[in-house]
C-alpha cells in the first residue's frame, strides 16, 4: 500500500510550514509588543512613514514607470485641451465677428492670461497673449506681435484690471502705457475698447475692439453694453479650454 505520509515528509514541506508559522508568530509577537509600547496611533504612523520611504526609494531607483505614467497623463490632458479648443474656437471667432460688426469696429480680439506655459490656480497671472484676432478684410492679423506680454512690463494690463472696462482715444493711453500707445499708433488705431473677461472672481482674459477711423464711432454707452454682453457670453468658452 502506498504511504501517503511519505510524500509529505520526504519533501520537507512539513518542516517548512512549521518554520514559516513560527516566524509569522514571532513577527506578530514583536508587532504586538511594539503596539503595547507605543500605542496603535504611533504604530500606524510608523508603518505609514516606512511605506512612504520605501515608495520614494522605489521611485528613485525605478523612475521609468512613474515617468511613463506622468507622460501619459500629460498627453491625455493635452488631447482633451486640444479637443475642447477645437470645439470652442469657432464659437469664440463667431462672437468676435458679431461684436465687431455690431459696433462697426475694424478689429475684435481676445487676450488670454496665463503663467508661462501653464495656468495654475491660485497664482497671479504674469503673461497675456493675443489668442484671437478678427479684423475686417482691410487689415492683417496682428496676434504674433502680442505674445508673452509680461503684465509687470505693460501698465495698461493692470489698469484695465482695476477699471474692468475702458474705452477711449489711443492718445489717452500715452500716460498709462507709452509702449502700447506707440504700438497702436504705428498701426493707425484711433480708438480702443477693453473689458475684462472673468471666470467668477478670477480674470481669464481681456476682450478688445479697435477703430482705425474717427468716423461712425457708436455712443460710448452702447459700446460698453455690447462689450459687457459678449464678455459674459465668451467667459465660459475661454474658461472651458483651461479647465478641461
Amino acid at each position: 500500500m502506498e504511504d501517503y505520509n511519505s510524500g509529505f515528509n520526504s519533501g520537507g514541506n512539513g518542516s517548512d510550514i512549521i518554520d514559516g508559522a513560527e516566524k509569522a508568530m514571532s513577527v506578530f509577537a514583536k508587532l504586538n509588543h511594539f503596539m503595547e509600547k507605543h500605542g496603535l496611533k504611533n504604530t500606524i504612523l510608523t508603518f505609514l512613514v516606512l511605506f512612504i520611504c520605501f515608495f520614494m526609494l522605489y521611485c528613485f531607483f525605478n523612475p521609468g514607470p512613474i515617468i511613463d505614467k506622468i507622460s501619459k497623463i500629460q498627453a491625455e490632458n493635452a488631447a482633451k485641451q486640444m479637443e475642447e479648443r477645437i470645439k470652442v474656437d469657432p464659437a469664440i471667432r463667431a462672437n468676435l465677428i458679431t461684436l465687431r460688426e455690431t459696433l462697426g469696429a475694424d478689429r475684435a480680439f481676445v487676450f488670454e492670461m496665463h503663467n508661462g506655459n501653464t495656468n495654475i490656480s491660485g497664482l497671479h497671472f504674469i503673461y497675456v497673449d493675443m489668442t484671437y484676432d478678427e479684423p475686417t478684410n482691410d487689415y492683417e492679423k496682428i496676434m504674433q506681435e502680442y505674445l508673452n506680454m509680461r503684465t509687470s512690463n505693460y501698465p495698461w494690463i493692470g489698469d484695465i484690471y482695476q477699471r474692468h472696462y475702458w474705452f477711449g482715444k489711443i492718445e489717452e493711453l500715452k500716460d498709462i502705457d507709452p509702449e502700447i500707445y506707440f504700438r497702436l499708433r504705428k498701426e493707425g488705431a484711433k480708438y480702443i475698447g477693453l473689458i475684462m473677461v472673468d471666470d467668477g472672481d478670477i480674470p481669464n482674459g481681456i476682450l478688445g475692439i479697435l477703430y482705425y477711423s474717427d468716423a461712425n464711432i457708436p455712443q460710448y454707452d452702447d459700446i460698453r453694453r455690447m462689450m459687457n454682453k459678449y464678455a459674459i457670453i465668451m467667459a465660459p468658452q475661454i474658461s472651458s479650454k483651461k479647465n478641461k
